[in-house]
This record gives C-alpha cells, structure tokens and sequence, in this order.
C-alpha cells in the first residue's frame, strides 16, 4: 500500500533552490566577516602611520636633556600634533613617553595610541 503522505519526500521539485539559498547565506556571511576584518586592518594600519609620523617628527628634537622640562613639553607637544595631523584622533599627552636616559638626555620617544 502506498503511503500519500510520505510522497513529497521523495519529489525533488526546488531542491535547487534550497541550495542556492543556503550557499548565497554562506556566501554573503564569509563576505561580511571579509569586510569587517579587511577594515579592521586599514584602521590599524593607519593608526600605526599616525604613531610613526609622530614619532619621526617628534625624534628630530631628541636627544633632550632630562631636566629640561620645556624642551620635553614641546616634543611631547609636537609629537600628539603629528600623530592628530596624521588621522590617529586626539590622543593625550600622556601616552607619549621618552625613554634610554643616558647620560642624563633622552634619546627615544615612544607613543602609545
């Protein structure tokens, strides 16, 4: 005796379809997560720009006496300027840090975006 009910399993009538659909879904997720992280890694890149644009314009006043507050002012002043004109956004003074103290002048500069 055949069973009505069971028929339709056995029709293959739009199974293309459902796949189709299920491989644009695939498709359209990979595409997205592509994207995302694609500009993830342009916005780092250019952070990273920013930092270093600063931090050659700023290392052309180096070496600064450690005692000479103004001159460190300005070359901390000097380096969020650039790292702002290169695209990194307002950044404080704070993350900008001088270090290798030697011989009583700083000799490096580092920034922290």
């Amino acid at each position: 005796m055949k069973k009505p009910y069971l028929s339709f399993l056995k029709a293959e009538d739009g199974a293309v379809t459902v796949i189709v659909a299920l491989c644009m879904t695939i498709f359209m997720i990979i595409t997205a997560f592509v994207l995302d992280f694609g500009l993830a890694y342009i916005k780092a890149s250019d952070i990273q720009n920013a930092a270093d644009a600063a931090v050659l314009a700023t290392g052309q006043l180096l070496p600064l006496r450690a005692d000479d507050e103004a001159a460190i002012s300005e070359a901390k002043n000097s380096a969020v300027l650039y790292a702002e004109k290169n695209g990194s956004g307002t950044i404080p003074e704070q993350d900008v840090t001088l270090g290798d103290l030697a011989n009583g002048k700083y000799t490096s500069i580092q920034i922290s975006i």
